[in-house]
């Protein structure tokens, strides 16, 4: 299995709020700041995995986006950087009908085995700009890697569940430079 890179450790101050495992169909991590909760969170990183996700990462970006138009009110959908083996994309409007305003930037990434999904959300009327530039980077600087290079680095709890995530802003917190690391399911 190959996994997302996501580039820097978790600065101190996240947690994982939600991990689920999809019944052999890959898996969801969801982290924030440790002072939110996966109920009412203002900042969410999420990494995913569809294991043996049919087509190419545009396909299942159609597929994304059909799902999250059926479950939330979009405003704007935005194909932001295209390739032909992954797609950076970014929404926002409401969750729900009628629900709390949100902003999303994400990125699929085309592997042998599936495909993989980095995202940052905000709550609210629209996502801070340092935040946004901020996570678009580390979307950009992502990459996938073998399970094995992994376990060499490290950045696996004893489960297996990711134990590292991109040094992220919130709240205005500066953004520090930081070492590449890895994360794995």
């Amino acid at each position: 299995m190959l996994v997302a890179d996501i580039a820097r450790p978790a600065p101190p101050g996240w947690k994982v709020g939600h991990v689920q495992h999809l019944s052999g169909n890959g898996y969801v991590r969801e982290l924030l700041p440790a002072d939110e909760t996966i109920d009412d969170w203002r900042h969410l990183a999420t990494v995913q995995f569809f294991d043996g996700a049919d087509g190419t990462a545009q396909d299942v970006l159609r597929r994304v986006e059909r799902a999250t138009r059926a479950l939330c009110e979009v405003g704007e959908w935005l194909v932001l950087e295209p390739s032909p083996h992954d797609v950076t994309y970014e929404w926002w409007g409401r969750e729900g009908s009628g629900g709390e305003p949100r902003h999303e930037v994400a990125r699929l990434l085309q592997g042998p085995d599936g495909i993989h999904r980095i995202a940052y959300a905000e709550r609210g009327v629209s996502m801070d700009p340092v935040n946004r530039e901020h996570w678009l980077q580390v979307l950009r600087g992502a990459r996938l890697v073998s399970g094995e290079a992994v376990g060499e680095a490290g950045g696996a709890a004893a489960d297996g569940a990711p134990t590292e995530l991109a040094e992220a802003p919130h709240g205005g917190t500066p953004v520090a430079p930081g070492t590449p690391r890895r994360v794995r399911p």
